[in-house]
């Protein structure tokens, strides 16, 4: 959750995968890797550093992670939207991706989201946003995923 709020009020750029400027699948992965290399460097576990490298390597977009892309994500349930999602099944960290492919976000917990918003109402830039609201991507049809690293045991 550190790493993705981390990357709170950088701007939105399409294609982006860094705090100059960042896109919804680069905020997901980014903030992914960051974590795996931080966490693998104070441990001392090649495993997470190789995690982090691997997603490094293997760019996905929002389409990528909702098709379980190198098996990474896995889906644990569709929903007609996240105004109206079960929060009750999901943990930090799980992902939403648009039924389209064409946006994805992070569930921080306590039914708020963050997203790197390419929408010029809020700003284009990496945004919080807590359910109920009005913003259209949390309007439309979502399938909720989860990293397969971060599953319970």
């Amino acid at each position: 959750m550190r790493a993705l709020k981390s990357y709170e009020g950088t701007p939105y750029v399409w294609g982006g995968e860094n705090r100059r400027g960042i896109d919804c699948s680069g905020l997901i992965r980014s903030a992914m890797i960051d974590a795996n290399w931080q966490r693998g460097l104070k441990t001392c576990n090649p495993a997470l550093l190789r995690q982090a490298f691997s997603l490094w390597w293997h760019d996905s977009s929002a389409l990528a992670m909702k098709q379980e892309y190198r098996g990474q994500t896995r889906l644990l349930f569709t929903s007609r939207s996240l105004n109206e999602t079960d929060y009750t099944r999901l943990q930090p960290g799980d992902i939403a991706v648009t039924q389209s492919g064409a946006h994805v976000l992070a569930y921080l917990g306590d039914r708020t989201w963050i997203e790197a918003d390419p929408n010029a109402l809020f700003g284009d830039r990496v945004i919080q946003v807590q359910v109920p609201t009005r913003n259209a991507w949390f309007r439309t049809p979502m399938s909720l995923m989860r990293w397969r690293q971060l599953q319970p045991s």
